[in-house]
């Protein structure tokens, strides 16, 4: 939800304000957060003693299918790479499609929030689709289509067609990240 709502609010306000005043409005949230953290949040913590006769704090070492979790968290470093290594470029490739007309902020705030609508809305799904059929099946399956998806991304001609595949490449993230948490 945070990946739809904070494109969406990002770009209104730097429509309609400016993006001086975007930063501005975000160090405020921040701040206010930090606030209701230091004030309202307490912690009873106790810390855990570790006996002698425990395994050692090597974390990996313990761990059965080391392989597993280890290409687990390889794959999701690649997919969050490849899916955040467009976000701040996404901006200058709306106003390039709209050839620097309109509200080209809260463009690309929508075309942004889109993936996160789609994700949302698709990730039960295919967790029900992974019960049946194997997770590691939905992992195969939205990698193929998630390539399959960004490459016609660097073609587009309009910002309804850019739209559409953001909309594709949200259901192809409510594919991957569930499924590489449940391997």
């Amino acid at each position: 939800s945070g990946t739809l709502i904070g494109p969406l609010v990002g770009g209104t306000i730097a429509d309609f304000v400016g993006y001086r005043y975007t930063f501005f409005m975000t160090g405020i949230c921040l701040f206010i957060s930090f606030l209701l953290v230091v004030f309202f949040v307490h912690e009873h913590f106790t810390p855990v003693i570790q006996r002698k006769d425990q395994p050692s704090a090597n974390f990996f070492k313990v761990l059965p299918n080391r392989r597993i979790i280890l290409g687990m968290f390889l794959t999701t470093m690649i997919i969050q790479a490849s899916n955040n290594s467009i976000e701040p470029i996404l901006s200058l490739y709306v106003r390039q499609l709209m050839n620097g007309a309109g509200h080209v902020a809260l463009a690309a705030g929508v075309i942004e929030a889109i993936n996160g609508i789609a994700t949302l809305f698709a990730a039960p799904f295919f967790g029900r689709l992974g019960d049946r059929w194997g997770t590691h099946w939905i992992l195969l399956s939205g990698l193929i289509f998630s390539m399959l998806v960004f490459i016609p991304m660097a073609f587009v001609q309009d910002i309804w067609e850019l739209g559409a595949l953001r909309l594709l490449i949200g259901v192809s993230d409510a594919a991957l990240i569930p499924s590489v948490q449940t391997i």
